[in-house]
């Protein structure tokens, strides 16, 4: 049987979960009020109840990532009974957990490293884009000294983000810290300009899209030697998996922010067209992302070179497996080469002008 459908037929509970997932958050992209509060106080119900049910002795269950997305929770209803600016406060506080930024980068960490199955590689992508959805519409009622602590909290995360994935082994650890590194840097750009631009957009669906990407292409290694395989364990699959290896190679591409693909982008329109207000923090920023060609490059160049096992049964990619990873790199692909006409938003939506005074995207 293959892979892709062995995996699925084993474990249907997860599909399921992914389509509630998925669905919850949808309903607080597209709804506002009320509703939006509702599917984000679901959504966060069931990642908590998921993240309770499944934990193996690898991966122990996480409190504190369960905290904060209890935190969230409690946030959404104090929100919703208060006003500014203590409402505001509390929506950018949601926001900093679901769209990861120091110190309450952990729930997104759980997220990415406790989930089972392919539940992470949708939390990658829909959770930074939920919490930018949120912070988008607050940004401009935020005091300035709050956006100052903001903008500390980035530098500092940017570059923790990058040394702690320089230090692991572990797939799933390098590709969270990466992305919390990546993403700092987003905050750090949006706390200067004090709005969140159509270019942070793009970013930040990037970033989710090159880490969602790179799960399902670890979860094609998971798949075949079991879910507590050692990355260090494994190597040499390029000869033996040629279109596997391909694939991989762009995603790693892409996720480092290299051209064409869309957080090369994201990056470049933040960097040419958003204030900068220190040359140290400019510095550190390009460190980090500097940084990511060594630890994305690195875990892959183990899994692809390096000595063919003969212990080892090498399988390349199945159909559905293919499919899912090009689709990823096209999309990617088309976020970097779109123009950028696409991602400007002319008018701001009415719930927005009403919450926030209006958004003023970036042109």
């Amino acid at each position: 049987m293959r892979y892709g459908v062995r995996t699925l037929i084993k474990s249907p509970g997860f599909a399921v979960a992914a389509v509630i997932i998925l669905g919850l958050g949808i309903g607080v992209l597209a709804h506002q009020g009320f509703f939006s509060h509702l599917f984000l106080l679901g959504l966060m119900a069931v990642m908590i109840s998921l993240l309770l049910h499944h934990h193996t002795t690898l991966w122990p269950i996480s409190w504190l990532g369960i905290s904060l997305f209890s935190l969230v929770g409690f946030g959404v209803i104090m929100a919703s009974f208060s006003s500014d600016p203590l409402s505001s406060s509390v929506l950018l506080l949601i926001g900093m957990v679901l769209l990861p930024l120091l110190p309450f980068h952990i729930g997104y960490v759980t997220a990415l490293t406790r989930l089972p199955g392919n539940l992470p590689s949708f939390a990658a992508i829909l959770l930074p884009s939920v919490g930018l959805h949120i912070i988008t519409a607050v940004l401009p009622t935020v005091p300035i000294l709050i956006m100052g602590l903001v903008s500390l909290f980035a530098l500092i995360g940017a570059l923790y983000g990058a040394v702690k994935a320089l230090a692991q082994t572990r797939i799933r650890l390098i590709l969270a810290y990466g992305s919390l590194s990546f993403f700092s840097i987003l905050w750090w750009f949006t706390a200067s300009s004090h709005m969140a631009t159509s270019r942070a957009a793009v970013l930040v669906v990037s970033i989710g899209l090159a880490t969602c990407g790179l799960l399902i292409a670890w979860q094609v290694i998971r798949t075949r030697y079991g879910d507590d395989v050692d990355p260090m364990s494994i190597s040499g699959l390029a000869p033996s998996m040629p279109s596997y290896a391909v694939l991989l190679t762009l995603l790693a591409l892409a996720a480092m922010g290299l051209p064409p693909f869309g957080v090369f982008t994201g990056l470049m329109g933040l960097l040419l067209h958003s204030p900068i207000p220190s040359l140290l923090g400019l510095l550190v920023m390009l460190s980090a992302w500097l940084a990511a060609s060594w630890y994305i490059m690195g875990a892959v160049q183990r899994l692809l070179f390096g000595t063919r096992r003969q212990d080892l049964r090498y399988h390349d990619v199945v159909h559905g497996e293919w499919a899912a990873l090009l689709l990823t790199i096209v999309v990617l692909t088309g976020l970097g080469l779109a123009p950028n006409d696409w991602f400007i938003s002319r008018a701001a939506p009415p719930v927005i002008e009403a919450l926030s005074h209006g958004v003023t995207w970036q042109q």
